[in-house]
C-alpha cells in the first residue's frame, strides 16, 4: 500500500519538471528572438550611421569646390593700398577676345558704334564666386574670354581665358579708388534738339543730378545750353563717380602755391575753350570746398576719363578734368587742348583731389 501511494506523487512530480522546463524553452526562444529584434535594430542604427557618413562627406567636396574646378578660373585677391580687404565676392564677366574692358578707352568717345546697342564695353555676368577667407574664389565657366573685376572703395580688373578642359590661375590686385568730383556736361546744339547722354561707366556713378536713369539723360537742348529733363530744366548735367588712381596722368602739370591753385585752373580753363558761364560754375562750386595747402600739383586729364556718348554726336567736344596732388612735384610742361567751340559743342570739367585731402561736403550719396 506505501509503494502504490509513492508512485503517483513520482510520476506528478516528473510531469511538473517536464512542463517547467518547456516553458524555459519557450522563455529563451522569446528572449533570442527579442535579441534578433535589438540586432536588426543595431543593423539599422549602423545604416543611418553610413548615411551620414556620406552626407558629410559629399559636404566636404562641396566646400572644396575650388579645389574640385574642372574648367574654369582659380584666383586669389591681393590688396594695394591698406584700405582695400577681402571683397567678399568678385564678378566674372564675358568679353570679347580682342577688347577688354579692362582697358580703359585711352580717348572720349561720342555718337553711338554701328552694332546697335551699347553695353558699356561689359559683357554678361557669368559668374559671381564668393572670395574665402584665404582670399580665394573659384568659378566653373565654358569656354570662352573673361574678365573677373570688382569695383567699390577698392577696383580691380584682370581678362584670361578659359581653354578646353583647363583652369586659368588669375591674380586680382586691388587699388584704391578716388573720386571725379563734380563733372558738369554743358551741351549747345545749334538748333533745339532732343539729345541721349551716356556714361560708358554708369555703375560707378555716385551722385549725379538730375538722376541719371538707366539708359542715360535724355534731354531736350537749347542753343543757349538750357537743358529740359526729366526733372526740370538745367545749365549743366553734374554726377560724381569713383576712378581708378592709376589711370590719371601724373607727368604733366604745373606746381603752384595752394591758395593760387584754383585759380590757376580756371586761367587753364579759359586758355582751353570753356565759356565764362562754365568756369564761373566752377568758381562758384569750388569756392566753399578748396582745401588749403602750401603747395598743390595740378595734372589736366584729356585721355582716360571714360567714355561719354552724345547722340547725336557734337562737331566739338572739349572735356577736361585736373587732378590735384598736395605738394609740389616734378612735372613736364602740360599740352592743353584749344578748342574753338563752334557747330554743335559740349564740354566738360572735373576734378579729382588726392587722399590727402579729406571731402568736407557730402555730395557722395
Amino acid at each position: 500500500m506505501r509503494l502504490a501511494l509513492l508512485l503517483p506523487l513520482f510520476l506528478f512530480a516528473a510531469c511538473r519538471d517536464k512542463e517547467d522546463v518547456t516553458d524555459d524553452t519557450g522563455a529563451d526562444a522569446d528572449a533570442d528572438t527579442d535579441a534578433d529584434t535589438d540586432s536588426d535594430s543595431d543593423s539599422d542604427s549602423d545604416t543611418d550611421s553610413d548615411t551620414d557618413t556620406d552626407t558629410d562627406t559629399d559636404n566636404d567636396t562641396d566646400s572644396d569646390t575650388d579645389a574640385d574646378i574642372e574648367q574654369g578660373v582659380d584666383g586669389t585677391v591681393r590688396y594695394s593700398h591698406g584700405i582695400c580687404g577681402n571683397p567678399g565676392s568678385v564678378d566674372v564677366y564675358e568679353a570679347e577676345p580682342t577688347a577688354s574692358a579692362c582697358d580703359w578707352s585711352p580717348e572720349f568717345d561720342t555718337g553711338f558704334s554701328d552694332t546697335g546697342d551699347w553695353t558699356d564695353n561689359v559683357g554678361a555676368l557669368a559668374a559671381a564666386p564668393a572670395v574665402d577667407a584665404a582670399d580665394r574664389f573659384g568659378a566653373e565657366l565654358a569656354v570662352g574670354d573673361y574678365e573677373v573685376r570688382h569695383f567699390g572703395d577698392c577696383y580691380g580688373c584682370v581678362a584670361f581665358a578659359v581653354d578646353e578642359g583647363e583652369v586659368a590661375e588669375v591674380e586680382l590686385t586691388l587699388q584704391e579708388t578716388m573720386y571725379a568730383d563734380a563733372p558738369n556736361i554743358y551741351l549747345y546744339p545749334e538748333r533745339t534738339t532732343g539729345l541721349s547722354v551716356r556714361l560708358s561707366e554708369a555703375r560707378h556713378v555716385v551722385v549725379s543730378d538730375p538722376e541719371y536713369p538707366a539708359g542715360g539723360w535724355q534731354v531736350l537742348a537749347t542753343p543757349e545750353g538750357r537743358l529740359i529733363t526729366a526733372e526740370g530744366v538745367a545749365d549743366f548735367l553734374f554726377y560724381e563717380l569713383r576712378t581708378p588712381a592709376d589711370r590719371l596722368q601724373r607727368e604733366a602739370g604745373w606746381c603752384v602755391e595752394g591758395h593760387l591753385a584754383q585759380a590757376s585752373i580756371e586761367d587753364a580753363m579759359a586758355l582751353a575753350g570753356f565759356l565764362d558761364a562754365e568756369i564761373v560754375d566752377f568758381s562758384d562750386f569750388w569756392d566753399a570746398h578748396w582745401p588749403s595747402a602750401d603747395w598743390m600739383t595740378v595734372y589736366p586729364q584729356t585721355r582716360r576719363l571714360g567714355v561719354l556718348r552724345i547722340d547725336p554726336a557734337p562737331d566739338e567736344l572739349l572735356r577736361l578734368w585736373f587732378v590735384v596732388d598736395d605738394g609740389c612735384h616734378p612735372v613736364e610742361e602740360p599740352q592743353l587742348p584749344r578748342a574753338a567751340r563752334e557747330g554743335f559743342h559740349a564740354a566738360e570739367w572735373g576734378v579729382v583731389f588726392d587722399r590727402a585731402y579729406p571731402r568736407d561736403w557730402e555730395l557722395v550719396q
